[in-house]
């Protein structure tokens, strides 16, 4: 293994190539979790055999809310419906 040794200005340079792939990075781990969400929620309105206390009781322990009012919802429509 050898040593690479930087000039300053070369280190910035570096520097600013490490952030630019980290903000490249948290942008594509945000557009994967955006995307996620959005199945996750079609999941919640299209999908009717789950269990609907359990799926209340682990969205409110994660402090997904959003997610709570639309389980809760659905199954009040589905409910109402029969």
């Amino acid at each position: 293994m050898s040593i690479v040794i930087f000039h300053s200005s070369e280190f910035v340079v570096v520097a600013n190539f490490m952030v630019l792939e980290r903000a490249i990075c948290s942008i594509n781990v945000l557009v994967c979790f955006h995307s996620f969400l959005s199945y996750y929620s079609q999941f919640i309105n299209d999908n009717f055999d789950y269990d609907e206390r359990c799926a209340l009781e682990l969205l409110s322990a994660y402090g997904l809310k959003e997610y709570m009012f639309d389980v809760a919802k659905v199954q009040v429509l589905l409910e109402l419906a029969f």
